[in-house]
């Protein structure tokens, strides 16, 4: 029980940034912004084609965001080619959103205290762009 009282703001955090999100991801059919519609493409293309295929906006994208592209190719690899990718790709989205908010908040607590991170890390949360 004391690893519980220790962990709580986590759990909370977690609790706070996935819920929205998955209730989004529930509701609307499409909750990828155009970056994400991009990055989808872009990986699509990489995927089918290779590299040497991707046209010079779709390589921008895959400079741009070396990590996310990166995620998104590995997972394409794991799902089905004949499969939808989008809901993939906005799981994926999400909980790379869940991981940003819960990094910026243990940075911040550490730099600035617990006020200042909760006020970080909801912010980001709620108020991504």
């Amino acid at each position: 029980m004391s690893s519980l009282k220790k962990q709580w703001r986590w759990i909370a955090l977690v609790l706070i940034t996935l819920a929205p999100r998955l209730y989004l991801l529930r509701v609307y059919d499409i909750e990828l912004s155009q970056d994400g519609f991009d990055a989808v493409t872009t990986v699509a293309v990489w995927h089918a084609q290779g590299v040497g295929a991707l046209s010079q906006p779709l390589v921008t994208r895959l400079v741009l965001h070396p990590l996310y592209m990166l995620g998104l190719y590995g997972l394409r690899a794991l799902v089905s080619l004949s499969a939808d990718f989008f809901l993939p790709a906005r799981l994926f989205s999400t909980l790379c959103a869940c991981i940003a908010v819960l990094t910026l908040f243990a940075f911040t607590r550490r730099a600035f205290g617990q006020v200042v991170a909760w006020i970080a890390a909801l912010l980001l949360a709620f108020l991504p762009v």
